[in-house]
């Protein structure tokens, strides 16, 4: 009758430290670690190595943008009639405003006064 009652004892206790165990990961995952991802986050935008890769993104396309600009602004005066051309190149131009907008939202308060103009 002993060994009978140290086995379910055993089966019990091991079954509560299972369900203890898996309620503290669960909580500790849950309560703890977005937090801390976002801290963790949070601490790297802010270093100068990340703003100045950001900076040094919105700069490469807003040389991009210039260069479409400069064509659009070429076959206006030139010819005119090449619409769906132009119209091409002022789609590209729609689409790196906004991937600019996209990573000027990363970094708030650290975008060039220029590249800040253009996206507003």
């Amino acid at each position: 009758m002993r060994d009978g009652m140290s086995a379910l004892g055993w089966c019990v206790i091991i079954g509560l430290g299972a369900v203890v165990i898996m309620a503290l990961v669960g909580g500790f995952g849950l309560g703890v670690m977005p937090w801390r991802v976002q801290q963790e986050t949070a601490i790297y935008r802010a270093s100068n190595s990340y703003l100045t890769t950001q900076q040094s993104g919105l700069r490469t396309l807003r040389g991009q943008y210039d260069d479409l600009a400069g064509q659009v602004a070429y076959l206006e005066s030139q010819q005119p009639q090449n619409e769906e051309v132009i119209s091409q190149l002022r789609s590209q131009m729609a689409g790196i405003r906004r991937q600019m907008r996209e990573i000027a939202d990363l970094i708030p308060g650290h975008v060039q006064s220029d590249i800040q103009a253009l996206i507003q």
